[in-house]
């Protein structure tokens, strides 16, 4: 074997350790902040899913909507990261910033209604350690798999609907780490405009106008993306195969007042089913074990419009890692996360609402090996929603 392809194998593995580490949220690669509503109110939508990023939250809700309406919003977040990582007595912080676009529309025509999606429900993030354990060198790793989704949705009776979509991913993942083996910097980079595509599908029963159920399945998502791995200046094609798991999840909403909305979600993700990860460098193939399990998420939702102009929401996550203990690795910092948001919508016209939130995340912070792990990030939402 020449040295060229031992750096190359060398490189391999430590893109391998960086990249199965998942987003700059708990949960393997999941990113559940999606939707102006959804992120300022915990994700609690499953059982509510009144408005256009039901095509995300539930597709089913889009055929309970008023009729012959349209409902759309467009937003961005900025992700202000805190991952803090401590091994040999030495702490490294990283702060970076990452900006997530979301864009819905949906018609509700008769008992049809039709919706599309695109937002960011993988990834969306990622870590840079300057001087990465004392040494001259960084530590940088990022991910995203932004999703294009149209939906469908009919009205079977007045209490039930049903509705499904189907998701095209695209997707990029990037990272630039010292081997100590190779005693160099081992960079790759992957990308895809068409990385996977997978579905969804959903129910909705409201059976008063006080009280809606909820439940959806997304499908798993198989993902390949061709990139690149360069090791002591040397290139190679590479290709990275992995599965995104199945989501199930099931929620319920409660109007006690008309101007009061309540919400709670439930949502089950198999990313113990996600058990490895398999790479393909200059004609080697390498497979390695992502160290995950199966998690969950609880969300808790609370809307209030003060007055006609005027909504109040906030909401409170729990996220379970789905990293195990001993596969947790700086690159992610996996660990369980509580998250609490708080939101305003202000409507400017009689068609458009001016929305502003933000959430704090409080990370659990764990400990492997005489390491810890810890992250606190912090999210800023600025959107508008628009009904006609």
């Amino acid at each position: 074997m020449t040295s060229r392809n031992n750096s190359v194998m060398a490189g391999c593995v430590v893109i391998v350790v960086c990249v199965i580490a998942g987003s700059s949220r708990a949960g393997g690669f999941d990113n559940s902040g999606v939707g102006i509503k959804g992120i300022s109110m915990g994700g609690a939508l499953v059982g509510i899913a009144d408005d256009a990023s039901a095509v995300y939250y539930n597709p089913a809700g889009l055929a309970m909507k008023d009729q012959n309406s349209w409902d759309g919003e467009i937003y961005g977040y900025g992700i202000f990261t805190d991952f803090k990582y401590t091994a040999n007595s030495i702490e490294n912080s990283s702060d970076e910033i990452f900006i997530i676009p979301g864009l819905f529309v949906s018609r509700k025509q008769d008992d049809w209604a039709f919706g599309l999606g695109y937002y960011v429900p993988y990834g969306g993030g990622g870590t840079a350690y300057k001087n990465f354990q004392g040494t001259p060198y960084d530590f940088e790793y990022e991910v995203g798999i932004p999703a294009l989704t149209p939906a469908i949705a009919y009205r079977l009776r007045p209490d039930l609907s049903i509705g499904a979509g189907a998701s095209l991913y695209m997707g990029t993942m990037e990272s630039k780490v010292f081997d100590p083996n190779v005693s160099t910097m081992v960079k790759s980079k992957y990308d895809d405009y068409l990385a996977g595509y997978g579905g969804n599908i959903g129910l909705m029963y409201k059976p008063t106008e006080k009280v809606s159920m909820g439940a959806q399945v997304k499908s798993e998502v198989p993902v390949k993306m061709d990139g690149t791995v360069t090791v002591a200046g040397n290139e190679s094609d590479s290709e990275v195969d992995f599965t995104l798991p199945w989501y199930f999840a099931a929620g319920i909403g409660y109007k006690p007042i008309t101007r009061l909305t309540l919400g709670l979600s439930f949502c089950h993700m198999l990313w113990g089913d996600m058990d490895k990860m398999t790479f393909t460098t200059a004609g080697r193939e390498i497979e390695r074990s992502t160290l995950y399990r199966d998690s969950s998420t609880v969300g808790l939702g609370i809307e209030y419009r003060i007055i006609k102009d005027i909504a109040l929401r906030a909401g409170l996550k729990y996220l379970q890692g789905a990293t195990k203990t001993e596969g947790l690795n700086p690159a992610a910092n996996d660990v369980d996360l509580l998250a609490g948001s708080i939101g305003v919508g202000y409507s400017i016209t009689k068609f458009m609402e001016l929305n502003i939130s933000g959430s704090y995340t409080y990370g659990s912070k764990e400990e492997l090996n005489s390491q810890t792990f810890d992250q606190n990030p912090v999210v800023l939402l600025v959107g508008v929603r628009m009904t006609k």
